[in-house]
């Protein structure tokens, strides 16, 4: 499965992530769906949260 790690880009031409996604913790770790729609947020979280969402929605 790929994937997009997103950092973030202050001060340059493109959008904050930082501020546009409402990150207050590092590392958060945000999962979207294909429409942009967040389905889950982890903050500064060493468990297997978004591996277990991705079981769920693919039954890996």
């Amino acid at each position: 499965m790929s994937w997009t790690n997103v950092l973030n880009n202050e001060n340059k031409e493109q959008m904050d992530i930082v501020k546009e996604y409402q990150i207050s913790g590092f590392p958060t770790k945000i999962l979207v769906d294909e429409n942009g729609k967040i389905i889950l947020r982890v903050i500064a979280s060493a468990t297997n949260d978004i591996d277990v969402a991705l079981e769920k929605i693919y039954g890996f």
